[in-house]
């Protein structure tokens, strides 16, 4: 896979999202294009309008806040653009070299980047899909949301008579880094293994490694809210019409971040009436949707990615509520039988003998 990634031709390496210098070379992403979009994409000035639209998927990636790198996603990402789908996987800064406020910052700077320049890949505007794994599923939603609270800021000010006793105040500086991107041109947020409750979880990630001390530095002392299971709470009925439906999928062995925390997610989303779907992968630790599972010949989480994008699916759910459970037939289609034989041929597969120890060691 590592041989791929680097020498692949349908692979657009490090192209930078901003010119922030302070980034230290970590504000680029790279671009997984489907074949028959490569074939067009060396000549970026020729009309592309005669081009068949493309879904499109803003990968973020995890790494604990610490290790992230855009390369994580290379399997995933590849899988994805096999079927036909776009895929811009950002760089974003680690601590120490960076807080969340940066991340964040980053985060925001990288989707507006794609959604302002998808159409030149062959992208489709309106089929743009956020999909984040563990700390890239808590930056990507963090970032969601605090885009809809600044949208709200902006209608309270433009309306003080919705406020007569007193005007808004002002929000934190954090909420204006960084680019700035409506929700709504988002179709559907799609989360694995996410952390939502990050104070919440401070006792569980300090029993892992993930020292107090260090979470607080990398949540700048949680002066701000930096948590999604917050900021949903901080968001009135307008800001929340603006959130697109949410995907959630979570191991139920997942050591590294329970899967409580993608429940407790969609149990906030039912109470305020937002779209969800929360789906439990049973026996998956927290790597397994987009590694384990792949390199194995059994790929749930792709299958149903790719039964949501064939589909068209990402508005359908009800127009409030959801639902959480583990049944397997939640998203999947039998149609997608043939195309899922396919794509595993992609995949290298790993001895079984070793798969299966790894699955037994893996601490995650």
């Amino acid at each position: 896979m590592a041989w791929q990634y680097c020498t692949s031709g349908t692979i657009l390496r490090d192209v930078p999202y901003n010119n922030d210098e302070s980034s230290k070379g970590r504000s680029v992403l790279d671009i997984y294009l489907p074949k028959p979009a490569y074939r067009w994409i060396s000549d970026l000035r020729k009309s592309n309008s005669h081009q068949q639209k493309r879904p499109v998927a803003i990968f973020f990636v995890g790494g604990a806040w610490i290790v992230g790198y855009k390369g994580w996603g290379a399997l995933l990402a590849r899988l994805l653009a096999a079927a036909g789908v776009i895929c811009f996987v950002p760089d974003y800064r680690n601590f120490p070299q960076a807080t969340v406020s940066d991340m964040v910052s980053d985060t925001n700077d990288a989707i507006a980047w794609v959604l302002a320049n998808l159409e030149t890949y062959g992208g489709d505007p309106d089929n743009v899909v956020l999909i984040g794994q563990s700390a890239g599923a808590h930056l990507g939603l963090t970032a969601m949301l605090r885009q809809a609270r600044r949208i709200q800021h902006e209608h309270e000010k433009e309306q003080p008579e919705m406020h007569p006793s007193a005007p808004p105040l002002p929000l934190p500086e954090s909420y204006c880094r960084g680019a700035t991107w409506n929700p709504k041109h988002i179709c559907s947020f799609i989360g694995v293994s996410g952390p939502y409750n990050i104070l919440g979880m401070a006792d569980f990630f300090q029993s892992k490694g993930l020292y107090k001390s260090v979470l607080h530095m990398i949540f700048e002392n949680f002066d701000e809210m930096w948590s999604p299971t917050d900021l949903l709470d901080d968001l009135d009925d307008e800001a929340l019409s603006t959130i697109p439906p949410m995907y959630l999928f979570h191991g139920t062995a997942d050591n590294t971040v329970p899967h409580r925390s993608s429940v407790e997610l969609a149990e906030i989303c039912e109470s305020l009436g937002l779209r969800y779907a929360c789906k439990l992968l049973e026996g998956h630790s927290h790597t397994a949707p987009i590694i384990e599972s792949p390199v194995g010949g059994d790929d749930p989480l792709m299958a149903d990615l790719l039964h949501l994008f064939s589909n068209c699916v990402w508005g359908q759910l009800p127009s409030s509520g959801g639902f959480t459970g583990t049944m397997t037939e939640v998203f999947h289609d039998p149609h997608n039988d043939k195309k899922m034989a396919e794509l595993s041929k992609l995949v290298p597969k790993a001895n079984k003998a070793l798969l299966y120890l790894a699955r037994h060691v893996n601490p995650f």
